[in-house]
């Protein structure tokens, strides 16, 4: 089990940052189109009721119409795959015996660490 951690730790912490990116920027996307719907006559817009690790939903208000309305619902894969970044990490620092280094002579505990800390800011940040 050493290994595989040694070998694939960059590989699965580059896949799960890529895919991070690529829902965050797909998800700002959406909003942005969602949320844009203030621009005709007695419109207000759209509404964000956010709910980390759960389903956030887009309402739609307007003048005539306080009730609001919902538009589209997303489940928020980034903070999924924030956490799924901290735990694997995390679970690399409790691995007995991680002395070895990558072949570029880099410390495995070392970038385990450093993606952790990394990874638990981002979090932070993005809820």
């Amino acid at each position: 089990m050493n290994k595989w951690f040694v070998k694939n730790l960059a590989v699965v912490n580059l896949v799960l940052v890529v895919f991070g990116i690529i829902s965050y920027m797909a998800t700002i996307d959406l909003l942005v189109f969602w949320t844009n719907w203030g621009a005709q006559v007695g419109e207000i817009g759209g509404v964000l009721e956010y709910h980390p690790f759960s389903e956030s939903v887009v309402y739609h208000v307007s003048k005539e119409n306080l009730r609001a309305e919902p538009l589209f619902t997303f489940l928020d894969v980034t903070s999924y795959l924030l956490m799924a970044l901290i735990l694997f990490n995390g679970a690399t620092l409790f691995i007995r015996n991680l002395k070895e280094t990558e072949p570029g002579g880099i410390h495995v505990r070392n970038l385990a660490f450093r993606n952790l800390l990394v990874a638990i800011l981002c979090m932070v940040i993005y809820v």
